[in-house]
């Protein structure tokens, strides 16, 4: 994972007329994947024709894998796990999604941190859809690098990817401002602003 965001290359948009959802984390509960699939699912019929969800990871409880699986035959949106990949294809996946989203929860004694992958998909041009626990809030601002719903808020979940589906301005918007918010959220200059006081 990166974490000098100087250097990323423009997003380029994925071409076609799919859009395509991206999640970069560990296959685990706490990232909330299920929760994406089960907004997606609770779209039109229309916008999940048009949708694609890409999951990226691995992780060593099957069950949930299974789960997720399942939960994607039944969803109406052709989905796609990609296991681990190296830096070279993760940044391709990344230049072809349109939409990074990771709804993470606090599960059981483990806090979301503050999340570094947030600012990667933004220092890609992505917009992001999370949840608004623990560090995330941090990483990403409400309504203008991505949008924060309240966790395992299924409407409030469904709404906010039905309106960046059918929203291409405001997905370049937010992914326009991310860019630059990541840019500003380096480590460099964290470290630069830290020693200088």
């Amino acid at each position: 994972m990166r974490t000098d965001f100087a250097d990323v290359r423009p997003h380029r948009a994925a071409r076609g007329d799919k859009v395509i959802i991206l999640t970069v984390g560990r296959l685990h509960p706490r990232k909330g994947q299920i929760f994406i699939l089960e907004a997606l699912k609770a779209l039109p019929p229309h916008l999940r024709d048009r949708t694609e969800y890409w999951m990226v990871g691995s992780g060593r409880r099957e069950g949930y894998e299974k789960l997720l699986r399942k939960a994607s035959e039944h969803s109406g949106v052709t989905t796609r796990f990609f296991g681990d990949v190296d830096d070279e294809q993760l940044a391709d996946l990344y230049d072809q999604a349109d939409i990074f989203a990771m709804t993470s929860i606090n599960h059981e004694s483990s806090v979301e941190g503050f999340g570094l992958v947030y600012l990667e998909a933004s220092a890609h041009g992505l917009p992001v859809i999370a949840h608004a626990v623990g560090g995330v809030p941090e990483a990403v601002v409400d309504g203008v690098t991505g949008l924060l719903v309240p966790p395992v808020n299924l409407p409030a979940l469904t709404s906010a990817f039905q309106r960046l589906i059918t929203n291409p301005e405001l997905r370049n918007e937010l992914g326009d401002n991310g860019r630059e918010w990541a840019r500003r959220n380096c480590w460099q200059r964290s470290a630069n602003v830290l020693f200088s006081h």
